[in-house]
């Protein structure tokens, strides 16, 4: 959070260890045979991370913090249309295409009929723009700024959402899939630029956790909905769904001044 010049690098650090994750996972499917396979690999990468972390280094905090959210935050920041903006842009975005990948593994490989091989080869096309993207986010951004980085990502979804719904294959569906790194340098990068900069500074960890919250909220509605739609609809019907969604969103985008 501190270096923020920095912040895209170490986020693509975690977008190679989903990379190398996706791959492996992949791997072990398709030679047991059986997905429950994937829960003890999962256990004990988890557990790694979790000793590791424990060797993190502590840092005294000097600025006294509250220990739980303060309703008179909350009013403050609802009150800051900027700030409800980019919460309604991450929902539909980065929410959005998070709870679109649980049901990509189960449209491969039931709708368009393919192995489970091709779960990691859509990881890869995921992962490589944005390894590709993130470090740079931190330069492109004084140049372009944040609402043509935001808009720029909107109309990179519409983009991969209509190829999700129109694709008749695996092949074509993974070509969306290369948009992947532009929406979440945005959205990441971007988004933490633009609330320090229009969230004042004892406000910034409310507004952050506040922006968990929403999002949690919008991802736990987005699962149910695209189930609903999955169940009766078909898996196509999730794409459309979205891309519909999406229009509009832009359209805000575009025409809106709080993002200036």
């Amino acid at each position: 959070m501190e270096t923020k010049s920095n912040y895209g690098i170490l986020r693509g650090t975690g977008s190679v260890g989903w990379l190398l994750f996706g791959i492996l996972t992949g791997l072990i499917v398709e030679h047991s045979g059986s997905w429950s396979a994937i829960f003890p690999l999962s256990c004990s990468i988890t557990l790694m991370a979790f000793f590791a972390a424990l060797t993190f280094p502590k840092k005294k905090n000097t600025v006294k913090s509250a220990s739980f959210l303060s309703i008179h935050d909350v009013k403050l920041l609802l009150k800051n249309r900027s700030y409800l903006l980019i919460i309604l842009l991450s929902i539909q975005a980065t929410v959005t295409t998070d709870t679109i990948l649980s049901y990509i593994g189960n449209h491969l490989a039931v709708t368009l009929n393919t192995g489970a091989s091709s779960l990691s080869l859509h990881t890869v096309f995921c992962i490589i723009p944005e390894i590709i993207t993130l470090p740079l986010a931190s330069h492109l951004l004084p140049k372009l700024g944040h609402k043509k980085c935001y808009l720029i990502s909107c109309i990179c979804l519409i983009i991969r959402f209509f190829i999700y719904a129109a694709a008749p294959s695996a092949g074509i569906f993974m070509f969306g899939s290369l948009l992947q790194g532009v929406t979440l340098c945005c959205f990441t990068v971007v988004n933490l630029s633009f609330l320090k900069k229009t969230v004042i500074p004892s406000l910034f960890n409310t507004a952050v956790t506040l922006s968990f919250s929403a999002a949690a909220l919008g991802r736990a509605l987005l699962a149910f909905t695209f189930g609903q739609l999955y169940q009766y609809a078909g898996s196509y019907s999730i794409f459309w769904f979205v891309l519909i969604l999406q229009i509009p969103v832009t359209i805000i985008v575009w025409r809106t001044k709080l993002l200036d």
